[in-house]
Order: C-alpha cells, then sequence, then structure tokens
C-alpha cells in the first residue's frame, strides 16, 4: 500500500514576512551565521521581494511587506495561523551567548530554550538541538537548522492524520506538552526529525488570503517532493478529504522550473509544496 513516503516527501522551507528584506537577511546572517541564497526578485513576478536565506541545507524565505500588519503572539493563539519557525542549535549555549552580545532580542529564555524577535518582530524559537547524529539541514559556527514549525489548529488528531496522509507525517504522542504561556495543549508530528507543534484550539477564527498576504510573521511551510504528478494522483485516493488545490502551478519560472503549488489543509489553512531540487541553484 502507498504512502505519502513514496513520492519523496521531506521538510522544505518555512517562509517569513517582514518590512524589510535587507535588515531580514543581515539579522539572520548575524543571529545564526546564515547566508544569503536564492534571490527570486518580485515573487515569480509579482510583488513583495523575495530571497532565501540559508544554513546547511536549512532555507527561510524573506518576504518584504512594507505596508504589512503586526501579529501578536496573542493574536496567534486566537487565530489558525503560522507561530514561528524553530531553529535548533548543537552548540546552544555558545550561540545564546553570541545572541546576546550582539543585542538580539530575547522575549522569553527557558532551560535549553528561548524565544527570539527579529527585526520586524517576528518570533523564532530557538532550542539545543535533540538531535545526536549529523544532517544535511546542519550548518553554521554552531551547527543550527530549521527544525520544526508551529500552527494554531483546531484539532490536533485531526490535523496530524490530515498530514500523515498527505505529507507523511508521524504522530509523536509522548513528546506533547502543555503551553506554559498560553495553555493550549499542543501536539507534537514529525517528518524525518522535522517536527511541527500543533497547538490546539477548536475556538480559532479562520485566517484570511489577505491576512495571509499581508500580515508580519511566520507565513508558511513548503514541503519538497520528489513526484509531484505521482503524488497528485496518490491524494485523490485518500480516505481524508483530498486537499483543495488553489495552483497546480501550471506557470514555469525561467529558471526554476515548474512554481509552487499551494493546498489548503484540514484547517483551511495554506501550505505550500515545490519539486525537490527546484531551489538547489543557490547550493554552496
Amino acid at each position: 500500500m502507498s504512502s505519502a513516503l513514496d513520492y519523496g516527501m521531506r521538510f522544505g522551507h518555512t517562509g517569513v514576512h517582514g518590512y524589510n528584506l535587507k535588515e531580514a537577511i543581515q539579522w539572520h546572517i548575524d543571529t545564526f551565521d546564515m547566508h544569503a541564497a536564492l534571490d527570486l526578485g518580485h515573487n515569480h513576478g509579482h510583488s513583495p521581494m523575495v530571497q532565501f536565506v540559508k544554513v546547511g541545507d536549512s532555507r527561510i524565505e524573506l518576504y518584504e511587506v512594507k505596508n504589512g500588519y503586526p501579529v501578536s503572539l496573542h493574536d496567534m493563539e486566537q487565530y489558525i495561523c503560522a507561530k514561528w519557525t524553530g531553529l535548533a542549535v548543537v552548540e546552544y549555549d555558545e550561540w545564546l551567548k553570541h545572541a546576546k552580545e550582539i543585542g538580539t532580542k530575547i522575549i522569553f529564555e527557558g532551560d535549553g530554550m528561548c524565544m527570539v524577535n527579529d527585526p520586524s518582530g517576528v518570533p523564532y524559537k530557538v532550542k539545543r538541538d535533540w538531535l545526536k547524529e549529523d544532517t544535511i539541514y546542519r550548518g553554521g559556527k554552531w551547527g543550527t537548522r530549521v527544525e520544526s514549525f508551529a500552527m494554531t489548529v483546531y484539532n490536533i488528531e485531526e490535523t496530524a492524520f490530515w498530514y500523515g496522509e498527505m505529507f507523511g507525517f508521524k504522530r509523536l504522542p509522548e513528546e506533547d506538552y502543555v503551553c506554559p504561556k498560553c495553555g493550549q495543549k499542543v501536539g507534537i508530528i514529525d517528518l524525518d526529525n522535522f517536527r511541527m507543534e500543533l497547538f490546539e484550539n477548536p475556538d480559532a477564527k479562520p485566517f484570511t488570503l489577505m491576512d495571509f498576504e499581508y500580515f508580519v510573521g511566520c507565513k508558511h511551510l513548503d514541503i519538497y517532493m520528489k513526484d509531484r504528478a505521482g503524488w497528485t494522483e496518490y491524494m485523490q485516493t485518500l480516505k481524508s478529504q483530498a486537499p483543495v488545490i488553489v495552483s497546480m502551478a501550471n506557470r514555469q519560472h525561467p529558471e526554476l522550473g515548474p512554481l509552487p503549488h499551494y493546498v489548503l489543509d484540514n484547517n483551511n489553512y495554506l501550505m505550500e509544496m515545490s519539486d525537490d531540487g527546484a531551489y538547489d541553484r543557490d547550493k554552496k
């Protein structure tokens, strides 16, 4: 019996909206020893400006939204939306010392983890890396990788089932916890050591497409796949409702090939999917 993993699913990148692209790029370089990578210009021909930053094979897609509006952590608890990108660092203590020395805004510090804000006020979760083995996603002077993506959902188990069928995520109930700040239950799912933190709020308000395009904060998760055509056929056979495909990306980028397409998950939130290798021009 086939599964989503048969189509070469893996973590791709997260997307983040900020007010100033140049400032955001420099912050990632200074704070996490990332480097500026693939420049997409005006988002495949459209506004806003977009460029990747990268460490190891971990990528974050940065968007410039000069007239965007901020979404607070409290707002993120009340809406179906992305909350933050999570980074895991091998040499966490050394990194934290560096972050404080350069004046990184730390909004919360716990045992082996902290929350920091970028120049636009977008939150990032940074933690000591629990993964012992090496990975292509890790790089930089402190051994940093993109490790997680947090979002608010209506129901943990329904969302875990959907992401399991669609992309091959595995449920890790033993890793669940209750958020000490907001009191929400958080469920964990995993795709080859990349994790999603699912904050449960049955009464959350929907996030509109306008919100998705213009808020300042963590925007989306992109899953890379090796066999887009095979996966598109596979998803029509699933027991759960097949996702609504917002764009099949029939347009071609002159250098990247087929553009990403977007699907609505079971919470009606946009997720991005790209062909694996589409962004490899930035490899160093």
